[in-house]
């Protein structure tokens, strides 16, 4: 992995402005590496805390995600002129906002929940095919794999701005956070997954078996599941759609095929243990457990092409991004019940 951008050796004679751009590039990288070790640490004392009430959450076969089919808020991005293709490649949650990636016109909205507007808009020099939150929604990593690089963002006065370009000698197409300042950058094209760690900014392939190959090379989106340490790929291609689960030992341990899983994208993982997927094929989202168990089917009818969701911080709500002609982001009330609720269910 190359150094991130305007990084120089600062011992080497240069003008002030190389100075300044110098500092603040490696003072932004620090700030990060900072936030997300911060942010390990906090989770790691939550989780501390929650041990009392794992059973709670072994209780999941008896228990479904319920989804009230009425919508609590919905957002019509087409209002938005900056944007003329709305191709969403991904949605994440930041306490008051919800930062879009759409894809095609190559830029970030950052949208005010309360207000109903887009506050802000970044743009990228190439198709953002992903957005990530880490520390703790602090930063926001966008995949720009044409670029080969990978832009992180902060939310300063309301405005999204970059604070760091991370050259990359592949091209990433998504990633995802495993621990301290470790990731697992998608390299799809050919079937590749890297590891990159922020401290040192290296970067080096994984050693997988050639099934996790295949399922790599029709990948759109990884999920990591921290608590269950199962890594989730939504594949498809013109002959299957499904999602696999891949252990920590390097296993497709789980698959999940079902008739109405169709073009799956994006994984979310609630709290309760429940995997939330989106069908873009057909208008829906399936409920799955950890070992990619079918649960249930709902808000079919109510979405048109699903392609981007997210939770909120309680995982109360659930925002879903549409792709095809409604253009809208649409946000549901949820909750786990002991009792089944068909919702669409099938």
């Amino acid at each position: 992995m190359k150094t991130p951008h305007n990084i120089v050796d600062i011992t080497k004679h240069q003008d002030e402005t190389d100075k300044a751009t110098t500092k603040t590039s490696q003072s932004s990288l620090s700030s990060i590496i900072s936030s997300i070790r911060l942010s390990n640490k906090r989770n790691a004392i939550s989780s501390n805390l929650c041990n009392s009430v794992q059973n709670i959450r072994q209780r999941i076969s008896n228990e479904v995600i319920k989804c009230d089919p009425h919508m609590y808020w919905h957002f019509d991005l087409k209002q938005r002129n900056d944007a003329t293709d709305y191709w969403t490649n991904g949605c994440v949650w930041v306490g008051e906002f919800i930062a879009v990636a759409i894809g095609e016109s190559d830029l970030v909205n950052l949208i005010d929940i309360r207000h109903r507007s887009v506050v802000s808009t970044f743009y990228c020099d190439s198709e953002p095919f992903s957005i990530t939150a880490i520390a703790d929604v602090e930063y926001l990593m966008i995949c720009l794999p044409d670029s080969n690089k990978i832009d992180v963002l902060t939310i300063f006065d309301r405005c999204l701005t970059c604070v760091l370009e991370i050259d990359c000698e592949v091209p990433i197409f998504d990633i995802v956070h495993l621990y301290d300042c470790v990731f697992y950058g998608l390299a799809s094209i050919k079937g590749d997954l890297y590891e990159i760690h922020l401290d040192g900014l290296k970067l080096s392939k994984v050693v997988t078996s050639e099934s996790i190959k295949r399922a790599l090379r029709n990948a759109k989106k990884l999920t990591f599941n921290k608590r269950s340490t199962i890594l989730y790929v939504t594949c498809c291609n013109r002959n299957r759609n499904k999602v696999v689960g891949i252990t920590a030992n390097w296993e497709v341990k789980f698959v999940y095929v079902h008739r109405y899983l169709r073009d799956p994208y994006k994984a979310a993982v609630h709290m309760s243990g429940f995997v939330l997927l989106t069908s873009e094929g057909s208008n829906a989202v399936h409920v799955v457990t950890e070992s990619l168990e079918h649960s249930k089917i709902f808000l079919r009818g109510h979405l048109c092409g699903p392609r981007a969701i997210c939770f909120n911080d309680t995982q109360d709500k659930l925002a879903v991004v549409d792709s095809t002609p409604g253009k809208e982001l649409r946000i549901y009330n949820l909750q786990t019940v002991a009792t089944s609720l068909e919702c669409g269910a099938v």
